[in-house]
């Protein structure tokens, strides 16, 4: 309701500002002229108005499943969405009602067309009415009843405060993840910007500066597969986040301590932002803050969200704390405030020191009230070691036997019998790992079985060929990693060299990463519904989800070329205006050009997201464990955390759970690899005495160029990619064919 009356308010400020236009004009009387005043002056209404409708939505049909009865919940989306009909109908009577009243003051505020009516006023009545009805809310909340209250007080008595669901433990990790997810919105928004600080304040050249942003962002998603094996086999969930909790604020600090403000006093130097007050120090200060940095986003955002269902599903408190606190942290009302405060008030802060300043200090308090958990934190889900332990010991024990042939009958291979774990029938592919479970005559079965370096079983097998089949799949997503690199560094520092006024208001540049993310988020919902339509039409999710990863190559080539487009425009413009040798000067062209390219990237980056992570994770087993799951709700604590401890530990789980690490591991050599793309690019433009694409400034440079090339080289990654997942598909049931065939001999 504060996010509507925001937006009434808007739309009559830019209504009045309109008229005024209009008024100076002398178009009152021609409604069929255009007015000279660009459309992009009612963005900010329509953004708080979509931004109004979908919290509204989203908490509406979530308050109401709440507190309704279980038979009710089919029927309360679309009951919600009555009401919201009914509103919409009103708006008739209300439109008649305010024209009427208005009449009396003399000129009735609707007339025949737009420039003679007073919408303004019409908006500001609106805006006084929602605050009106915002007064009636609070007071009406205050004095409901609420059936979580009941259920509380009906448990306390049942369980005699066991399964007390507000517990002070509960409620403390609950705030401390609240306030480290808030942190990392900061602290991400505040990272984009790197790339406009480097060139700006530090005047690196394009290509030094994308490296060091590039490199940021590179280990952001290589890390996730290291952290997830260290928790897996050292530190656990919790342990793994309070490493990276300190790495980020760290990371922060030593970031903000690199501006010259900052460690001017203490180096001598001087304080301005200007390149000759950088000196080493500052530069050994920035080198050391990337990868901390890198090390802390990706542990925050990989292992937030699991610690909360570690604790949700260990403690037994799922019914209300922590369903409450995962809402509280990842909810549409918490995040859109926080993302408001750091669209629209974090660009507006000048020094650099307090634009890194502010999140680095969240960041710390987020972190010591972390740190003060540890004493309380009771660690059930101890580490039990990691799939990719069993990679590599399939890989030693088959290198040290390289010598050995394998047997013609899979039967002499080694394997424990028992119906208690999973088993994965042998298959006649990649032989060469097979040597890894090889008896030896010379030694017992015994002997050879408590050395697990050089003995695995044929389940432990046949998952590393699963593994190692996916790489070439895997191999075709390092150049979508390149694409994504182009986002997070040459994007940015065009939309920082264009000109953010629109009329006289001036908008900050994260408003278009916000966009960004919208459309990721948007885009990876549509993939979702995409998919799991098409799978039911066609039988195979992993025919639809291959189809989702093309659509997104095909969306990752149009945003290259869209991008190729607009900055060929741009240097068209600054060719024009003989801005070629003034890189401190704004051009002339709205940075909204860059709209259509920024959606692009997003809408790519979420279908290429979720059709990767369908296209290899088995969903059956996913489904499998979240029944089991539900099924031991009613067992007591221990029970149900002994039963979901020994499904998590099965290797076919374990290693589902890793794939996506996978997934993001080789994006992260894309964006790396992304580094040597410019510099072999570059090289092979200078052939022939011409000049480099990259220059050491954007307008001497030619990026269009650069987005044409990475738009044939993706078309051309289309193709691998269809023919590698063909061929992919085509053994996967082949060897599904032939685990069927052996399972039906067996019986």
């Amino acid at each position: 309701m504060i996010l509507a009356i925001l937006c009434c308010i808007t739309a009559a400020k830019v209504e009045n500002r309109r008229l005024g236009v209009v008024q100076r004009h002398g178009l009152v009387d021609k409604p069929d002229e255009r007015v000279p005043m660009t459309m992009f002056w009612l963005l900010p209404q329509f953004v708080l108005l979509g931004g109004f409708n979908g919290i509204f939505n989203y908490s509406a049909i979530s308050f109401f499943i709440d507190q309704s009865p279980v038979s009710t919940h089919r029927c309360l989306p679309f009951f919600v969405s009555g009401v919201s009909g009914v509103g919409i109908l009103c708006s008739v009577v209300s439109v008649y009602v305010v024209g009427r009243i208005s009449e009396r003051g003399g000129k009735m505020w609707f007339q025949h067309d737009l420039n003679g009516s007073r919408l303004d006023k019409y908006y500001w009545t609106l805006a006084w009415l929602m605050a009106v009805n915002l007064v009636v809310f609070i007071v009406v909340a205050v004095f409901y009843r609420y059936k979580e209250a009941e259920l509380a007080e009906q448990q306390a008595e049942e369980f005699g405060g066991i399964n007390e669901p507000y517990d002070d433990d509960s409620k403390g990790f609950c705030c401390c993840c609240c306030l480290l997810a808030w942190a990392d919105i900061l602290a991400i928004y505040a990272m984009w910007l790197l790339m406009a600080y480097l060139t700006d304040v530090w005047r690196l050249e394009l290509t030094h500066a994308s490296t060091i942003v590039t490199i940021l962002w590179a280990l952001f998603n290589l890390f996730p597969l290291f952290q997830a094996f260290l928790a897996d086999t050292l530190t656990g969930t919790y342990g793994i986040l309070f490493i990276s909790t300190a790495s980020f604020s760290a990371g922060l600090g030593l970031l903000t301590m690199s501006t010259p403000p900052v460690l001017a006093h203490s180096t001598g130097s001087c304080s301005e932002y200007k390149p000759e007050c950088i000196g080493q120090p500052q530069k050994s200060l920035l080198y050391a803050a990337v990868p901390l940095i890198a090390f802390g986003m990706a542990g925050n955002l990989t292992f937030c969200s699991t610690f909360i269902a570690e604790r949700a599903n260990t403690t037994g408190e799922i019914n209300v704390t922590w369903k409450n606190c995962a809402w509280f942290v990842y909810g549409d009302l918490p995040r859109a405030i926080v993302t408001l405060v750091a669209v629209l008030g974090l660009p507006y802060v000048k020094p650099w020191s307090l634009r890194f300043g502010i999140p680095a200090i969240c960041t710390l308090v987020a972190t010591l009230l972390f740190f003060s958990t540890l004493c309380s934190y009771k660690n059930i889900l101890k580490p039990n070691g990691s799939p990719l332990t069993i990679l590599i010991r399939v890989f030693v024990a088959a290198v040290s036997k390289f010598f050995y042939r394998v047997p013609a009958d899979s039967n002499e291979l080694y394997e424990i019998r028992n119906s208690q774990l999973h088993l994965v029938p042998h298959s006649r592919s990649l032989r060469c790992l097979d040597k890894a479970a090889i008896l030896m005559p010379t030694k017992t079965v015994e002997e050879q079985a408590n050395n697990k370096w050089r003995l695995c079983r044929i389940t432990e097998v046949e998952e590393t060929k699963k593994v190692v089949r996916l790489i070439p799949v895997w191999l075709t997503f390092i150049l979508c990693g390149v694409v994504k690199a182009v986002g997070y560094t040459y994007f940015i520092e065009q939309l920082n060299h264009m000109n953010p006024k629109v009329g006289r208001l001036k908008v900050p540049l994260v408003l278009i990463i916000w966009f960004y993310e919208q459309a990721k988020l948007n885009g990876a919902q549509l993939c979702a519904v995409f998919i799991t339509t098409l799978g039911f039409i066609t039988g195979s999710k992993k025919l639809a989800s291959s189809i989702g990863i093309a659509i997104s190559m095909i969306i990752a080539i149009l945003c290259c070329i869209t991008a190729a487009k607009v900055e060929s425009r741009r240097l068209g413009v600054v060719q024009m205006h003989g801005l070629v040798d003034k890189h401190d000067n704004r051009v002339p062209m709205t940075m909204f050009w860059l709209l259509p390219q920024f959606l692009l990237l997003g809408a790519f980056e979420g279908f290429f997201t979720i059709g990767s992570i369908i296209f290899f994770v088995d969903l059956s087993l996913m489904q499998e464990f979240i029944e089991q799951t539900l099924d031991s709700m009613d067992e007591p604590i221990d029970q149900t955390t002994a039963s979901m401890q020994d499904f998590i530990d099965q290797p076919h789980f374990v290693m589902q759970r890793y794939l996506g690490h996978f997934n993001s591991g080789f994006s992260g050599i894309g964006i790396l690899a992304s580094i040597l793309t410019v510099f072999i690019v570059g090289k092979i433009s200078e052939k022939g005495g011409k000049m480099n694409w990259f220059q050491h400034d954007l307008n001497r440079s030619r990026l269009d160029k650069y987005y044409y090339t990475l738009a044939w080289l993706m078309a051309v990654n289309l193709v691998v990619f269809i023919v590698v997942s063909v061929i992919y598909r085509y053994k996967e049931n082949r060897l599904k064919d032939r685990e069927a065939a052996a399972q039906r001999g067996g019986i």
